[in-house]
């Protein structure tokens, strides 16, 4: 009877927990899915919220988040305020091939403006047909023709000395480039050159030039600009006789104003200019005085003021 009794009892009573217990897994169930699907729809509404383009900065925070294929924007107001630079790619250029000019005349280009300077006074040769010369003055006198064709004859011996400088010049660069040669060239530079100190600020640069047969003395001092020249003969080979003197002062008062003068010893004529240059608008000015100090000489004696400007472009 106590056995009988007790499976009764029991079987009673888990029936109903037995469904009670299934009702709760439905409830459960029921309730995780709700909660889930909440989760779900407070997730898209964030992102949607956070994770959508800034319209100011055009920017995505988050860099996960799938963007649209190329060419294609998700909203075209964006677009509206899209500032785009093209890009342009090149190669680089390369240096220009010089040509058969500059090759021939660009190294000792320098150098002839600077010797045309010293024998005429002025450095632009462009100039010179806008100059006052004797061809304009010509009469039944000899002596306005005379000074043309001495004028005339001056030009033509510069143009014969710069042939030779270049001539001269381009044997010398063989001569560096074979190694037969270079021996040569080391008793041409020893006899053309020579340096002498004379004191820890001063020395005496001697140069022979044999396209132009002068001697040149170059007085490297902290002071001033100092060259002295012996101008012989320009159509012999070899020293001769002096034809004429020269010296050059040159001073840089500041930088942008310099004082230049020169003297020719034996024509007489005395030369000097004060030149200032504006270099932000790539102008320059000078102004000068030509006077002669012997009363007898080559030159016209003459003495003249004179004045000009330039512009670089």
């Amino acid at each position: 009877m106590i056995s009988t009794s007790y499976k009764i009892i029991s079987g009673a009573t888990i029936a109903p927990l037995i469904n009670m217990g299934k009702k709760l897994l439905n409830f459960t169930a029921i309730l995780v899915r709700h909660l889930l699907l909440l989760a779900c729809m407070t997730t898209r509404t964030w992102a949607y919220s956070n994770l959508q383009p800034n319209l100011k900065t055009n920017s995505i925070p988050n860099s996960s988040i799938s963007r649209p294929p190329p060419g294609y924007v998700s909203d075209v107001n964006i677009e509206k305020n899209e500032k785009f630079t093209e890009v342009f790619l090149s190669a680089q250029t390369p240096p220009a091939e010089p040509t058969l000019q500059n090759k021939i005349f660009s190294p000792l280009s320098k150098e002839f403006k600077q010797k045309y300077f010293d024998k005429f006074g002025q450095l632009d040769t462009a100039s010179i047909p806008l100059h006052r010369t004797n061809f304009d003055v010509f009469d039944q006198n000899t002596k306005p023709v005379n000074e043309a064709e001495k004028e005339n004859k001056q030009r033509n011996d510069f143009a014969d000395y710069m042939t030779k400088r270049l001539l001269e010049y381009h044997v010398d660069q063989y001569m560096k480039n074979e190694p037969k040669m270079r021996p040569v060239l080391e008793v041409k530079e020893k006899i053309q050159n020579v340096k002498v100190e004379v004191s820890k600020e001063v020395r005496l640069d001697i140069q022979y030039n044999f396209a132009g047969n002068a001697a040149d003395l170059n007085i490297i001092n902290p002071w001033c600009d100092t060259r002295f020249s012996l101008q012989m003969n320009p159509h012999a080979f070899g020293p001769t006789d002096a034809e004429e003197s020269r010296m050059w002062l040159g001073k840089n008062l500041t930088k942008t104003v310099r004082l230049n003068a020169n003297a020719a010893f034996q024509d007489g004529i005395a030369y000097t200019d004060i030149s200032k240059n504006f270099e932000s608008w790539n102008l320059g000015s000078f102004l000068g005085v030509s006077s002669y100090f012997r009363n007898e000489g080559p030159s016209v004696r003459e003495s003249k003021l004179l004045a000009g400007f330039s512009k670089a472009f």
